[in-house]
């Protein structure tokens, strides 16, 4: 089946490689996503709606649906993050911060179970400059994921 077509109904999480082999992670949800409350923690993008699971089990793909509003003329890209309690990034997908962003997160197998921040690094993908939260973080939190056995 064509990338462009498992795309279409599934989230893409990440591409692997191994020697001359490379593999596209794609996740499918088996359950409808829900709306997640989350307020835009920077000034340049507007967070007009976001929809994932809340708890999802290890080894799974987290889905993440975006609707976005842009302040600005320039593009943008988002680091889509799960991050730790104590800060360790478990999961990553950079995608560009378009009105309508749909990506995966790849839960690892060997995760601990418990309670992850889906957080993201705005930045501008010309510099690969950060854009600060107005917090002044290059972090923002976004909302509060649970990971299950």
């Amino acid at each position: 089946m064509p990338r462009d077509a498992v795309a279409g109904s599934s989230y893409f999480a990440r591409t692997v490689a191994s020697g001359d082999t490379t593999l596209d992670v794609f996740g499918r949800s088996t359950q409808p996503l829900q709306p997640l409350a989350s307020t835009s923690p920077w000034n340049e993008i507007v967070i007009d709606a976001m929809r994932s699971l809340p708890q999802l089990a290890r080894g799974e793909v987290l889905p993440v649906e975006l609707e976005l509003t842009s302040q600005e003329a320039r593009p943008l890209k988002l680091s889509m993050r799960l991050v730790a309690a104590d800060g360790s990034v478990i999961a990553q997908n950079d995608v560009p911060a378009d009105p309508a962003v749909r990506l995966g997160l790849l839960i690892p197998p060997d995760v601990a179970a418990g309670e992850y921040a889906l957080s993201a690094v705005l930045y501008d993908p010309a510099t690969a400059a950060d854009i600060l939260t107005r917090d002044g973080d290059p972090l923002g939190r976004l909302a509060t994921i649970t990971v299950t056995e």
